[in-house]
């Protein structure tokens, strides 16, 4: 902490030095449950378009790689390249992989979650166009686990027995480490879903060997921290003697665990 305009070494009894550490202290933790949620996104990206996680180390290099061996056939690509406005079937390709789903899951598919290019192919094709809906009659039933959390509902198509609502997901995110930003799901990917009621995703987070808190901001700190009031961390800020320097934490080691690895899928859009 520097001092402000104004303070000198002289008046250290007028200054409230545990309040100016509390709020810089409170601004990086808030940064840091943020980097845990977007962890916990990205590797529910994985998991939907691959079935594999990547576990990475404090510095973002990927040590350890846990797959769930889903089944290939939930993973397929387009028969034909979407970009052939002539040969490729889109429609076709989405009942297969959604039947498939339903004969090893037992549920049906009820959202189509497109990357940016899978889209934009998608869409171009004139059976699409003719078959999307965008009457905005299916508000009510939309799922409120994507809106509103970088989902853009792009209407409704119907494909014999099935009803797939339509969404656009172009939300990015920046790397640990500096690396430039991706997006969650690769632009040529399609995530196959079901209700959230039938799809059984758990969220698991590693032990960490506690730290006592240091008695003066024990107070301020003892408590946990929530994020979308569905988990929550419990702050550490203790004295390194040696630094002569408070240090606070947040640690965490989330993992997306797939219960239901046969009730989802996610197809390759073959784009030229």
């Amino acid at each position: 902490m520097t001092r402000q305009p104004g303070e000198n070494a002289y008046q250290e009894e007028k200054i409230n030095w545990q309040g100016r550490l509390t709020r810089i202290l409170m601004r990086h933790f808030t940064k840091m449950t943020r980097m845990i949620r977007f962890a916990i996104e990205e590797q529910a990206a994985q998991v939907l378009q691959k079935g594999t996680i990547t576990l990475t180390d404090e510095n973002g290099l990927p040590v350890y790689e846990l797959d769930f061996k889903p089944k290939a056939s939930h993973f397929p690509e387009a028969a034909v390249s979407w970009d052939d406005e002539e040969n490729a079937d889109p429609l076709a390709d989405i009942a297969a992989l959604a039947d498939t789903i339903q004969a090893d899951g037992y549920v049906d598919v009820s959202a189509l979650v497109f990357g940016k290019n899978a889209w934009k192919a998608f869409y171009k094709n004139g059976d699409v166009r003719e078959a999307v809906k965008v009457d905005n009659l299916g508000m009510g039933a939309l799922n409120p686990h994507l809106i509103g959390k970088g989902a853009k509902f792009m209407g409704y198509i119907e494909i014999g027995a099935y009803r797939f609502d339509l969404y656009l997901y172009n939300a990015i995110y920046t790397p640990w480490g500096g690396a430039a930003p991706k997006n969650y799901i690769e632009p040529n990917k399609v995530i196959f879903l079901p209700d959230p009621d039938e799809l059984d995703f758990r969220r698991l987070f590693g032990g960490i060997p506690n730290v006592k808190i240091d008695a003066v901001f024990d107070p301020i700190f003892g408590g946990k921290i929530p994020i979308d009031n569905e988990y929550d961390f419990r702050p550490r800020v203790y004295f390194d003697n040696k630094a002569n320097t408070y240090i606070g934490e947040v640690r965490s080691r989330p993992a997306m665990i797939p219960a239901s690895i046969d009730r989802y899928g996610c197809l390759t859009a073959i784009i030229e």
